[in-house]
């Protein structure tokens, strides 16, 4: 999502929709360190069991902190 597209289609402020996703990246990942099996990001998306899935968990955490 853009700011520009969130600013022409939605009721809400980019701050807002960015807030809310900072806040669903960090819920996925508190679910799944007290072992929950959140629906996308479960014991192996975030445990980096291989090669692949840790770096999977960088990209993700990366995007989380560029938010």
């Amino acid at each position: 999502m853009t700011e520009f597209y969130i600013r022409r289609n939605t009721e809400t402020t980019f701050a807002d929709a960015n807030a809310a996703l900072i806040e669903l990246g960090q819920g996925i990942i508190r679910i799944s360190r007290n072992g929950g099996n959140p629906v996308k990001f479960g014991g192996y998306m975030l445990g980096g069991k291989d090669q692949a899935e840790s770096v999977e968990l960088a990209i993700f955490n990366d995007v989380l902190r560029q938010l």
